[in-house]
């Protein structure tokens, strides 16, 4: 019996696939956008037609392993399937090939299976990659295996992927390697436009697949923004953004946005009795509308200020966690490259300039300064800006 199917690839796919027939091993360091799963599902369907092989699929989280299987059953016809189990993830066709689904999650799950075929999957993003590998993934490969694909954006250095990159490149034997950007052959028609909203660490790592090391200042491009003097117009729509602190070195931060992206802080000292009546005050004063963070102490604040503030839904709840906080703050990053914004808040300055990320081996971004509460009252402000609708006497709009 002979399968076929007629596929257009694009340049960057046939020249992975050349290397693959040529090499065991391929290392595909790739941008976004540059149609790494549509590559991915084409060499699992190929080596699930052919006869016999036993393909082993692994990606970052489960719920992606779902997604890939319902993908693969749309382009395999049913009548070319002996097995579709979503519940175990298994594939199975009539050449007697079978394709199994698995995440970096399920760790000890692997162990005692035996594979032909690896893809690796966003390999830079799997939960200690480099034990899970070593530990439970090589194993399963290193006797019967004949092909293996690992393909992945970078997430800093200190992870599985950046040392199979590095292994490709010095001309390993029987390993491949290939690096396409988004300049290269990209599947997207809208650079320009994706480069403006991303900041600089995302765009240099997820779409010029640049190895960044893996701590280092977040905020790259802020000084612009700083202007010794600004007049703020304060008759301009406004919004507002306060993170809260009780007692210790943190500060309590109130900070105005206005229509014209010109910003201006105000730092809430004093007891708590204080710091209460001095926010609503702002409200009051202003008739902005924006967060309050609500974490920790925050929430019996809000009811205590919400009692003092004439207009109470100029007042909304503002929960940080890390990804809300890691949104918010890229929010502000591609704001600062930009030069949207314009302040005369030295304070700010100092903390932007000493403000780091750091990426766990998992690839997640953690942030950390020495002081940042002036740098989060600023991001949930712009998110405020971003998200509620203002007031005036006069229109209502959305920004």
């Amino acid at each position: 019996m002979k399968i076929q199917f007629k596929i257009d690839l694009t340049k960057s796919q046939q020249e992975m696939l050349d290397l693959l027939e040529d090499h065991k091993y391929l290392v595909a360091l790739m941008s976004r956008q540059q149609g790494k799963s549509t590559f991915l599902k084409l060499m699992a369907t190929k080596w699930l037609l052919e006869p016999n092989n036993s393909i082993l699929y692994i990606c970052p989280t489960l719920k992606l392993a779902r997604k890939f299987l319902k993908d693969i059953t749309k382009v395999v016809p049913n009548q070319l399937l002996v097995t579709n189990n979503a519940t175990d993830l298994i594939l199975e066709s009539i050449t007697g090939s079978q394709l199994y689904f698995y995440s970096a999650e399920q760790g000890d799950n692997l162990r005692g299976f035996t594979c032909t075929h690896l893809l690796g999957d966003e390999l830079a993003f799997w939960r200690n990659s480099r034990d899970f590998y070593w530990e439970v993934v090589f194993a399963t490969f290193k006797v019967r295996g004949q092909k293996a694909l690992f393909v992945s954006t970078p997430r800093g250095k200190n992870n599985l992927f950046y040392d199979f990159c590095e292994k490709a490149k010095a001309g390993t034997r029987n390993w491949a390697f290939i690096k396409k950007t988004i300049y290269d052959d990209s599947l997207c028609n809208n650079i320009e436009e994706i480069r403006e909203y991303t900041p600089e660490i995302a765009w240099r790592q997820e779409f010029l697949c640049e190895f960044l090391d893996n701590t280092g200042a977040f905020f790259t491009k802020y000084i612009g923004c700083y202007k010794p003097e600004i007049n703020f117009n304060y008759k301009e729509k406004l919004w507002c953004g306060v993170d809260l602190s009780s007692v210790g070195k943190d500060e309590t931060v109130f900070t105005l946005i206005n229509q014209s992206n010109q910003v201006k802080q105000f730092i809430i000292k004093g007891s708590l009795d204080e710091k209460y009546k001095q926010i609503a005050d702002l409200f009051n004063t202003y008739n902005c509308i924006g967060y309050i963070e609500q974490n920790s102490i925050g929430e019996p604040i809000i009811n205590e200020i919400t009692k003092l503030v004439k207009n109470k839904s100029l007042i909304n709840k503002w929960l940080t966690t890390n990804k809300s906080k890691s949104e918010i703050i890229t929010q502000l990053a591609v704001a600062l490259e930009n030069n949207k914004l314009e302040h005369s808040e030295l304070e700010l300055n100092d903390q932007l300039g000493s403000f780091e990320f750091k990426i766990s081996e998992s690839g997640n971004m953690k942030f950390s300064g020495k002081k940042d509460d002036r740098i989060l009252s600023l991001a949930i402000a712009l998110e405020a800006k971003n998200k509620l609708r203002p007031y005036s006497a006069s229109n209502f709009t959305f920004i």
